[in-house]
Order: structure tokens, then sequence, then C-alpha cells
């Protein structure tokens, strides 16, 4: 169940964190967080109004956790804004499906295109 992180929860957040900074996944940093360096860090999202550390337990056991920040929310706003402005741009392009087909074949290899067409066709003897 997902819950707000309390004070005594840092140990662990830390060797969840730590965990990814190894695998070199999905955080920028390369040595490990040590509690000396992000007791502040922690102090500050502890009881934050908009951006808490909340946890999950499973089995009473900490096995993740998850801390919302605003520039997070304003990559995704960005990144969803770019689809959507360039799929506009791209449709409004061609006036209809038929020219994204032909204008597609033109500006692609046309040869290629069309021998993977012929090679999917089914041959009936």
């Amino acid at each position: 169940m997902f819950r707000l992180a309390q004070q005594d929860d840092l140990t662990r957040i830390l060797e969840i964190y730590n965990q990814v900074i190894e695998r070199r996944t999905v955080t920028a940093d390369l040595v490990p967080a040590t509690k000396e360096n992000r007791q502040t860090w922690f102090n500050q999202h502890l009881n934050h109004a908009k951006y808490p550390i909340w946890v999950y337990e499973l089995d009473g056991q900490m096995i993740c956790t998850a801390l919302f920040w605003a520039i997070y929310i304003l990559i995704f706003a960005i990144a969803l804004i770019g689809i959507v402005v360039g799929n506009f741009y791209y449709y409004k392009t061609y006036n209809n499906y038929y020219d994204m087909l032909m204008f597609g074949l033109v500006e692609d290899d046309t040869k290629a295109v069309l021998k993977n067409i012929y090679d999917d066709y089914p041959v009936i003897s």
C-alpha cells in the first residue's frame, strides 16, 4: 500500500535509490547517495505540501519510492504538446490518406516499399 514517507524511511529509500544508481538506468547520479548528503533533501520533501515522498510497502517491506517534481510534469506536458502539434502539422500537409500514401512512397525508397508489398502478396497456384 502507498503511504507518505516517515523520518525512519530514509535508510531504505537510499538503499533503493543506490540500486538504481548501480544500474545506471533512471538517474544521472554516478556516486551512491549517503545519509549525510541526502538528509537536507529528505527533510525538505518529508512534509512538503505539493511534492511529498511516497513509499510503497508490500508485506510490510518498502519496495519502491516515488517523488513527483514540477519539472517532471513540465517535461511530460512539453512532450505531449510536441506530439499533438507535430501530428497536426503532419496531417495538415496532406489533403487525404491517399496523398499520405503517395507522398510517403515518393519520399521513401519506393522500390523497396513496393518490393515488400509484392513479396508479401500471397501466391495462388
